[in-house]
């Protein structure tokens, strides 16, 4: 049982190193399917476990074994029929079907080798290996959680079991397995500090010294960075800004970035049904500071719409990223899209620029609200009416529960209440985002042919954006007229020479059209410039955003929404085709809104498709939950009944089996073979009934004190027999010695008469 209760205990730790090993690897597993996976396989063993010492019971423990893969198989087959869809996260498609068959083939290989202590050892190493990686690489999924606390005591206690019975071999009473269990029962009780061990010094200062050569280059090349120049700009921040000339990508590292969280994802191909992976992005803004009006238009659009978690999870998370400078020096704070807070070393910051300039080694940590854009459930919003609720009817308190419900945070953290007050306070004024001087009359004509036919904001952002996406990119373009980004005045000239006159560009003249087709739409749009930085699949420490990462794009405030960035960059991946590809998983939940169909962008009617509210009666809920749990529990009943049947019938065939092929051997031995085998059972017969004292070493004498007076002279004539045809030669019994047919008369009987009056635990040969 020792044995047994270790396999149990595996199981889920090498699926929490399986999970983790996803992690690290950079395929997403998020929290629910692993903990699933955790549990499941920890039910599955002790199921399994169970099976196995029932069948025990009635054969040995080779057939045992392979007795329990028929429920286990059939436990696969009904669970893969009856949930084939039974977890559906990030595009990682699992089933209770398989994660039963693996868990009975890890369950299966674990009883084959466990005398091989080595081989265990190992196993507990490497996943040792896999955790400790996680842990220390922030890639944890488990981390601060009970489950994630469960799984290092039981790896712990695992490893110093197995390191004990490879050290201490012969002495293993020194430290029971029941010491260690004690031990994991006693940690898990006792409560632990909240704040982990800081390992960051102890890392940072490894990498400094693997990384300092590295240093000392980029230190010499960032003090004569300023003294290059050439016919063209060098891209890089704020290279934008200035009169849009010719271009030449910079591989130089002007910051560097890190993130705890997943840089890629997988999802399911909705025509093929194939798996892809894809990487993140993320768009890196300069110099705008932290809006909390943003962030709380944003949550009061979600809000109206009765958007709840699960409606969130589609299209938003909320997500964190640090920023360091290397090769940049300007007073511009460097943050993502979206940023709800950022903390520098002198504490929080709020505005966009400082009054001094940042250097090499400035840091900053911010936490952002990470949407997808280019999520049709998230367009839907964008295009549909909310709910008649002003700003004023929600209260801080109640915008702070529904913050909390929808991420699990806490406004406070994010937006004071006197931020709040402005914010509901604020009439939104975007005159500046509106001006368009210097616009021409060819170019009016332009921005309302391209959104004729469309009705609401959003949908004439993305026709907008779809047309510019036609147009040709190319680095090498330059400017006839006075264009530059810093007034309306210079993008209006940059939009009318690329609309009609060059035909191609990059991202600057493609995001100076698009503001001012948008402004003469009457939709407020602004000039973005920053860093687009599309994550590896490999996972690393940090990552290095070059110059040829400068970006700009476009910005547009939807009406009942906030503002939204867009890509009209063709040689960028729009938000659509950069999309998280989530859904809900039943399909009546939510409705695609408007989204893009080929062609559709240059002119055509509205694809106004209302945006259902996610959010139904309370009433209806309450019922359709119970109903589920009453289903879930009918579910288990019905899967439990069909699993005991199945080792009920598991255990008549072993039975059944087993008198088959005693009766079978017995009657086709030779009369010296049938001898043994009765005086086999009849040691079984003695040794059960005295409660397993006799130790069996050969001899009458070990079995005499517990054979009654009655069968104890024909015992001993029937030993007798034995003796002579296993120890007069070969030892197997055929040796030239025979046994009368009056000897195996007597032994038979013997053997009936002591299974009658002593009773037996063991069943006898058939004869």
């Amino acid at each position: 049982m020792q044995t047994e209760f270790k396999i149990i205990l595996l199981l889920p730790v090498l699926a929490a190193a399986f999970a983790e090993a996803l992690c690290l690897l950079g395929k997403d597993m998020p929290f629910a399917p692993a903990s699933t996976c955790l549990i499941s396989a920890f039910i599955l063993g002790a199921l399994y476990s169970g099976l196995f010492h029932a069948f025990l019971l009635f054969a040995e423990r080779k057939a045992a074994l392979v007795a329990v893969a028929f429920p286990a198989l059939l436990l696969v087959l009904i669970m893969l029929k009856r949930i084939p869809d039974a977890m559906e996260e990030e595009g990682i498609l699992l089933s209770y079907g398989l994660i039963a068959g693996v868990s009975f083939l890890i369950w299966f290989i674990l009883h084959l080798i466990q005398k091989m202590m080595y081989v265990i050892a190992i196993l507990c190493l490497a996943t040792d290996a896999v955790m400790a990686c996680a842990y220390f690489t922030g890639a944890d999924i488990f981390a601060d959680t009970f489950t994630g606390k469960l799984i290092y005591v039981v790896l712990f206690i695992l490893s110093a079991d197995c390191i004990r019975n490879i050290l201490f071999r012969k002495d293993k009473k020194e430290y029971p397995f029941a010491f260690f269990v004690f031990l994991m029962i006693c940690m898990l009780i006792i409560p632990v500090r909240k704040e982990p061990i800081n390992w960051k010094p102890v890392i940072d200062c490894g990498q400094r010294l693997i990384l300092k050569t590295k240093e000392m280059a980029r230190s010499v090349s960032y003090y004569f960075s300023e003294l290059s120049a050439g016919s063209s700009y060098l891209s890089g921040y704020s290279s934008f800004t200035g009169v849009s000339d010719s271009i030449t990508l910079s591989d130089r590292v002007e910051i560097e970035v890190s993130t705890t969280d997943n840089t890629s994802l997988t999802y399911e191909d909705e025509e093929s049904g194939k798996m892809f992976k894809r990487r993140r992005t993320v768009y890196l803004t300069g110099g705008r500071g932290y809006d909390p009006g943003q962030f709380l238009d944003i949550l009061f659009s979600f809000y109206t719409h009765n958007v709840d978690a699960s409606d969130a999870y589609l299209f938003s998370r909320i997500s964190g990223l640090d920023v360091s400078y290397v090769f940049l020096k300007t007073n511009d704070e460097i943050m993502p899209e979206n940023t709800i807070k950022a903390v520098n070393e002198s504490g929080r910051v709020k505005v966009g620029r400082s009054d001094k300039k940042h250097k090499k080694g400035y840091s900053l940590k911010s936490q952002y609200l990470d949407l997808d854009t280019g999520s049709p459930y998230l367009a839907g919003i964008m295009t549909s009416p909310s709910l008649n609720i002003k700003k004023k009817d929600v209260s801080y308190k109640k915008m702070s529960s529904y913050a909390f419900d929808l991420y699990g945070i806490r406004l406070a953290e994010f937006v004071s209440e006197d931020d709040y007050a402005n914010w509901q306070a604020d009439s939104k004024s975007f005159n500046d985002c509106l001006e368009i001087k210097g616009a021409g009359e060819r170019i009016k004509e332009l921005a309302l042919s391209i959104t004729d036919g469309y009705e609401s904001d959003y949908e004439k952002c993305r026709a907008v954006e779809e047309y510019l996406r036609q147009y040709s990119y190319n680095t090498s373009v330059s400017v006839k007229g006075e264009g530059n980004t810093k007034d309306t005045e210079g993008l209006s000239s940059l939009a009318d020479d690329f609309l009609f006159e060059t035909g191609q560009g990059y991202c600057v003249h493609f995001s100076s059209a698009m503001v001012m087709l948008l402004r003469l739409n009457g939709i407020p749009a602004r000039f973005v410039t920053g860093y687009r930085y599309v994550f590896p699949f490999d996972r690393m420490d940090s990552y290095e955003v070059e110059g040829r990462n400068a970006h700009a794009w476009v910005e547009a405030y939807i009406e009942g929404f906030g503002w939204v960035g867009f890509e009209p960059t063709p040689a960028m991946a729009s938000a659509q085709e950069r999309t998280w590809h989530r859904h809900p998983k039943k399909a009546e939940g939510l409705k695609e809104g408007y989204y893009e169909k080929e062609g559709q962008y240059k002119k055509g009617p509205s694809v106004n498709i209302p945006y259902p509210t996610p959010a139904v009666d309370n009433a209806l809920n309450d019922e359709k939950e119970k109903e589920g749990r009453i289903m879930r529990v009918k579910e288990a009943v019905r899967l439990l009944m069909i699993i005991l049947s199945a080792a009920l019938l598991m255990t008549l065939l072993i039975i059944v089996a087993g008198k088959v092929y005693r009766y079978l051997r017995y009657k086709t031995a030779s009369s010296n073979k049938r001898l043994i085998m009765d005086v086999s059972d009849i040691k079984a017969i003695i040794t059960q009934a005295s409660g397993g004292h006799p130790e069996d070493r050969g001899v009458l004498s070990d079995y005499s004190p517990y054979i009654p007076e009655r069968f104890r002279t024909q015992t001993e004539e029937v030993f007798s027999v034995y003796y002579r045809i296993m120890y007069r030669g070969s030892g197997k019994g055929e040796n030239g010695e025979t046994v009368s047919p009056a000897e195996e008369i007597s032994a038979r009987e013997l053997r009936k008469n002591m299974k009658y009056e002593m009773g037996r635990r063991r069943r006898p040969r058939i004869d």
